[in-house]
């Protein structure tokens, strides 16, 4: 189990999710830029033919723009490049939750897992025992065949019980790893 006991920054959803508020951010900051349009003039020429036989005819082309009221024009993008920031910013916080609470479940899971585990050894314990004192009774005729049979696989049952409380605990163990960002 990971030493950590909290989910850093450097978690890799938290990082792609911190990166997409960036790129997020810069789309904004981009967007209210380019909206800010500057007064341009334009120039340039045009030649064309009216039909086969006619000469052609140049004209001399001068266009200025001056902008006014581009704030207005460019406020939806403005307000859709937020909306998504806003998105992101919350994607990113439901992340932090969910992490939180994926750290706070496997907390708990682990807990009862060793506590399962350290049921499941004692009774396997005890099994063995019984099972050792059962086969001196077989050998003693005390019990019958049947009887030490059942015995045999009830102390298997307990022994597969120990097993998987252990597997058990390797899971929890693993998703307590990954909610606090540890990489294998």
């Amino acid at each position: 189990q990971s030493q950590r006991t909290t989910i850093m920054d450097n978690h890799p959803a938290i990082e792609y999710l911190v990166a997409e508020v960036k790129r997020a951010q810069a789309k904004v900051n981009w967007v209210k830029k380019s909206g800010l349009a500057q007064p341009s003039i334009n120039f340039g020429t045009t030649h064309e033919r009216d039909d086969r036989h006619t000469d052609t005819s140049n004209r001399l082309n001068l266009g200025i723009s001056v902008p006014f009221g581009g704030a207005v024009f460019t406020a939806p993008k403005v307000a859709a490049a937020n909306r998504q920031l806003v998105e992101t910013m919350s994607l990113l916080e439901q992340k932090r939750r969910d992490l939180q609470h994926d750290l706070h479940e496997a907390e708990h899971g682990i807990g009862v897992d060793r506590v399962r585990l350290d049921i499941a050894r004692q009774r396997n314990t005890i099994a063995r025992k019984y099972l050792q004192m059962s086969e001196k009774a077989f050998q003693a005729g005390e019990i019958r065949l049947l009887d030490l049979i059942r015995i045999q696989k009830d102390s298997e049952t307990i022994n597969l019980e120990v097993h998987e409380a252990e597997i058990s605990l390797q899971r929890g163990i693993a998703r307590y790893n990954q909610a606090v960002g540890v990489l294998p």
